[in-house]
């Protein structure tokens, strides 16, 4: 195993440092720390996000912590989809959100 260190920052820091008014689409593929992801954005800056397209891992119950999220802020037109992994025993999905 290589191990890399790296600088890590909050959707919301980077709004901030680039001032960004809109956002179309956020794409989030972080093997399990989808959670994580959109903790980082804060209350103010959802109003911000049309979109998020999520490939996620439902582990111990995360998908539906990840829609709950996602209905909070506004979010609340989903469509998920399963990929053919999940059919191999894998817990993966797929979900579009939309305002």
């Amino acid at each position: 195993i290589e191990r890399f260190r790296c600088d890590l920052r909050t959707l919301s820091h980077i709004i901030d440092s680039h001032a960004v008014e809109r956002i179309d689409v956020i794409k989030i593929d972080v093997e399990g720390a989808e959670l994580d992801v959109l903790r980082g954005i804060l209350p103010e800056h959802w109003s911000r996000v049309q979109k998020v397209v999520i490939e996620g891992h439902d582990e111990d119950g995360a998908l539906s912590r990840v829609r709950a999220l996602l209905r909070e802020v506004g979010l609340i037109h989903f469509v998920e989809s399963v990929p053919a992994c999940a059919t191999n025993g894998l817990n993966n999905y797929l979900l579009f959100a939309s305002r």
